[in-house]
């Protein structure tokens, strides 16, 4: 041993561990060879229970840091949101949702009744997402609809708008999403209690989004939105009457009559 070099004394330290290990595989095959059957399958039953006890736990595991919650779908859709004030006043007149980047909004007729042109409604203060307030007026009001559309009196360059981004498809039972409120903001939760066809691109003969949250839940403007905090529809007042659930005008009816500006 003395004669052996460094490298010497390793390659004959692994040549031993080697043959140790072929001695030790050697006998334990040997050695299950010779084990009753019924003791090998009561190994593996135990081995194929404890797996099946680990695997779904691990996937719970892995599952709970994709699921959605309501904070989140919250913050996703808050920039898109705007309060009205009437001019004149602080008071809060009603809330809507931005569906442009050139700064359209859209809201209830019912809370803003002017008609575009009428120089007594042409001042309402919109309050943007973290309360920055500008000056906008109406440019289009439907006659027979339920919209008003405003937009900024004086174009800003600094300004960024977050138009709603609005949800290709629901489904039956889809968790959904409300928000209301002028002095405080209530959260309004359900889920589509009705299914139905793709909405209608005509305002004459859309399909209502129907739903399970409660109407004391929203107020005209109130957007829907699904977990991702992308637009499903809109709260009017004309859809309200006589409904168990909220009911919202589609998002994809409100894109196709969006004025350009």
């Amino acid at each position: 041993m003395d004669d052996l070099s460094k490298q010497q004394l390793i390659l004959l330290a692994l040549l031993v561990s080697f043959v140790t290990s072929l001695a030790t595989g050697i006998v334990t095959v040997s050695l299950m060879d010779q084990t009753p059957t019924g003791v090998t399958r009561t190994v593996s039953q135990v081995i194929e229970k404890t797996i099946q006890q680990i695997a779904p736990q691990d996937a719970s595991v892995a599952d709970s840091g994709e699921s959605a919650s309501p904070a989140a779908a919250v913050a996703a859709i808050q920039p898109s949101l705007v309060a009205f004030a009437a001019p004149g006043s602080s008071q809060i007149a009603g809330i809507g949702i931005v569906v442009s980047k050139s700064g359209v909004m859209v809201a209830d007729k019912a809370d803003i009744p002017a008609a575009p042109g009428d120089p007594s409604q042409q001042n309402f203060t919109a309050i943007l997402n973290g309360g920055v307030r500008i000056t906008v007026s109406i440019i289009q009001s439907q006659n027979d609809g339920d919209l008003v559309f405003l937009a900024p009196t004086v174009a800003s360059t600094t300004l960024v708008f977050a138009p709603a981004p609005i949800a290709p498809a629901y489904r039956l039972a889809d968790a959904v999403y409300s928000l209301s409120g002028t002095s405080t903001t209530v959260l309004g939760q359900g889920v589509i209690s009705e299914s139905m066809p793709a909405a209608s691109s005509s305002l004459a003969s859309f399909i209502p989004v129907k739903t399970s949250v409660p109407l004391s839940q929203v107020m005209p403007g109130s957007p829907l939105f699904d977990e991702n905090g992308r637009l499903i529809g809109m709260a009017i007042t004309s859809l309200q009457a006589g409904a168990s659930g909220a009911q919202f005008l589609p998002a994809l009816v409100i894109k196709q009559v969006v004025p350009k500006f």
